[in-house]
């Protein structure tokens, strides 16, 4: 399909923009913060990914981000935030990524680390597929499929994970109700939430109680821009 000389020009500015030095810069310092410090090659895929949304939003509902900035330093950013706690773990499922939040950029920093994508929406499914293809990301599986479903609990059951991920997916309780098989014993769930209220934290605790986990930490962090604190939770 040709597109119109303006839709193309916008499409060739963003790319411009997402692979332009002031919000990666930006990016890098932010992250340097966190502890997480991308190679060139990382930074490359990473500029490569942020682009590949911008594209694809146009078709498609990933992200309700505003252009190449907001994804940088609000979105793959928070998705590296949870690296600190990744340390020792070879196999990661990420509940829910939608445009591959934060599954894609985990892996792009931790290539080394096995990363299953478990999407419930087929056309987010396709373009986390295509990412993966696009940056020849390696030791990466994405599923078409809901946490919960038979088959996916029969498919990974018998080789469960060091660790889950969720980011947007579902509520804590369900995350761990139903995450729950797929974990090995020891493992740790990480659930990245905005601001937490008292009963949803007494929620998770039961939960994680009734099946014999506790809720080990709520860790707070702030991401620029953002007014409210955010806070990854650690589950054991």
């Amino acid at each position: 399909m040709n597109r119109s000389p303006k839709r193309a020009r916008k499409v060739g500015n963003d790319w411009a923009i997402a692979t332009g030095r002031r919000p990666v810069e930006e990016f890098l310092r932010q992250a340097a913060t966190f502890g997480a410090y991308p190679s060139p090659t990382q930074v490359d895929q990473v500029r490569s990914y942020v682009a590949e949304i911008l594209r694809w939003n146009r078709k498609i509902n990933l992200t309700t981000a505003k252009g190449p900035e907001e994804l940088l330093l609000i979105h793959v950013l928070d998705s590296l935030v949870p690296l600190a706690h990744l340390s020792d773990v070879k196999s990661l499922l990420d509940v829910g990524p939608g445009a591959g939040f934060p599954g894609i950029p985990i892996k792009i920093l931790r290539p080394q680390l096995f990363v299953v994508l478990l999407e419930a929406r087929r056309k987010k499914a396709a373009f986390i597929q295509h990412v993966v293809d696009r940056l020849d990301l390696k030791g990466v599986e994405v599923v078409w499929a809901r946490l919960g479903d038979e088959e996916v609990n029969l498919r990974f059951s018998e080789k469960p994970f060091d660790a889950m991920i969720t980011r947007a997916a579902l509520s804590g309780s369900q995350v761990i109700r139903l995450g729950a098989p797929l974990l090995r014993p020891g493992g740790t769930m990480l659930l990245m939430k905005g601001v937490i209220e008292e009963p949803q934290q007494v929620e998770m605790e039961q939960e994680a109680a009734s099946l014999g986990r506790i809720v080990t930490q709520a860790v707070p962090y702030r991401l620029p821009g953002l007014k409210h604190k955010r806070n990854l939770v650690l589950i054991r």
